[in-house]
C-alpha cells in the first residue's frame, strides 16, 4: 500500500511534551481600515466609499485591490483583519446573508469581543436588523440620502483622529 499523508497533518512535526511552542507574532498594522462588504454593494464601495477614504489619505484594504492573487481567501481575510486598525462593515441585507462577510466580522470580533478598541465600525447603508452582537454597537446611519455626505465626513474625521492617536 502506498504511503499517504495523515488526514489532519499540518506538515509540521509534533512538538514533544514540555517543549515551549513559540507564540505567533501579530502582523504589523499597514492599513487604517479594511472594508468588509457584500459584492452586491461593490459599486457603492468602489465609487463612493473607498475614493472618499483614500482621498482623505487613509490606507484602505479592499479585497479586490489588496488580496494576493492565488492566495487562499481565508488567509487573506485573516491578513486583512490583522493588518488593519479597523474593520468597516457595510451593512445591507446582502451583507447579513453573506457567509464571507460574517467570517470577516466574526474574525474581527474575536480579537476585540466587547469592541473596547473599536475594531469594528458598522455603517448602515440600507435598513437592516443586524444580529445582537452588531446591533449593540453605535453605527453610522447612511440610509438617508441627505445624510450620506455628512456621515462620510464624520467617518473620515474619526478614522483620521484615531490614526493620529486622538
Amino acid at each position: 500500500m502506498p504511503w499517504r499523508r495523515p488526514l489532519f497533518d499540518g506538515g509540521d512535526p509534533p512538538v514533544p511534551p514540555g517543549v515551549p511552542v513559540p507564540e505567533r507574532q501579530p502582523l504589523p498594522v499597514r492599513y487604517d481600515v479594511f472594508v468588509s462588504y457584500s459584492h452586491v454593494n461593490a459599486e457603492w464601495v468602489d465609487t463612493v466609499l473607498v475614493p472618499r477614504l483614500r482621498g482623505a489619505g487613509l490606507r484602505v484594504m479592499l479585497d479586490s485591490d489588496d488580496f494576493r492573487i492565488g492566495a487562499p481567501t481565508l488567509t487573506e481575510i485573516e491578513r486583512a483583519v490583522e493588518e488593519s486598525r479597523r474593520t468597516l462593515l457595510v451593512l445591507t441585507p446582502a451583507y447579513l446573508t453573506s457567509e464571507w462577510a460574517e467570517f470577516e466580522n466574526l474574525l474581527t470580533q474575536s480579537a476585540d469581543p466587547a469592541n473596547r478598541h473599536r475594531r469594528l465600525i458598522p455603517v448602515l447603508l440600507e435598513p437592516v436588523a443586524p444580529p445582537a452582537r452588531l446591533a449593540m454597537l453605535n453605527h453610522l446611519d447612511l440610509t438617508r440620502p441627505r445624510g450620506v455626505e455628512d456621515g462620510l465626513h464624520r467617518l473620515v474625521g474619526q478614522l483620521l483622529a484615531e490614526r493620529a492617536g486622538g
